[in-house]
């Protein structure tokens, strides 16, 4: 008991000699008011300290502080995460799309062809459970491989249902199997 007032007297003093020192380097008179006030307001914590380590208020004061600085840390970093992840998700969302237009074009030259163009539409609503997953692939292919390739889409016929050919079923089957999507959200057109 003694040892700890004379810690506190001991912490006491040299608080008030720093200060002295502190005020006497000083040159300018403007901001010693603000200086004093800061002053003062240690001064007190450190005249109360072994009263409030008397009666538990320090644990309480550390605990409140460390939770109100963690909420804020928190609701700060949400709000980074956040925006972050707004910002990010569309790029995200278009190196996945181009990934799966590079493992297509393995599949479609496994299967003997060139691909001219694949499109990739993805579930991008966040509330949504399939969020994420695969929507369509849409690839027109070629027989052969040619530098500038035009893109000729069959005439579409209103109430009429395309007749698939056993090639565009069979780049379809193997897109199906490797993606594990439904043949419907998948479409093959074979340029020729």
């Amino acid at each position: 008991m003694i040892t700890g007032i004379y810690e506190w007297i001991k912490n006491i003093a040299f608080y008030m000699i720093l200060i002295t020192a502190v005020m006497n380097v000083i040159p300018n008179n403007n901001y010693k008011k603000y200086i004093n006030l800061f002053t003062g307001m240690v001064m007190i914590i450190l005249v109360l300290a072994p009263i409030s380590s008397w009666l538990g208020v320090n644990t309480r004061f550390d605990t409140n502080f460390i939770k109100n600085m963690y909420s804020e840390e928190l609701s700060s970093m949400k709000l980074d995460t956040y925006d972050i992840t707004e910002d990010s998700t569309s790029k995200i969302f278009e190196e996945y799309e181009n990934n799966i237009g590079l493992q297509i074009e393995k599949i479609i030259n496994e299967e003997g062809y060139y691909m001219v163009k694949v499109e990739v539409e993805m579930n991008d609503d966040r509330e949504s459970e399939q969020y994420g997953s695969l929507e369509s692939i849409d690839v027109v292919i070629s027989n052969e491989e040619k530098d500038d390739q035009e893109i000729i889409i069959d005439k579409i016929e209103v109430g009429k249902n395309k007749i698939e050919n056993p090639e565009e079923i069979s780049v379809k089957n193997a897109i199906e199997d490797f993606y594990n999507i439904g043949l419907d959200n998948i479409n093959v057109s074979i340029q020729r």
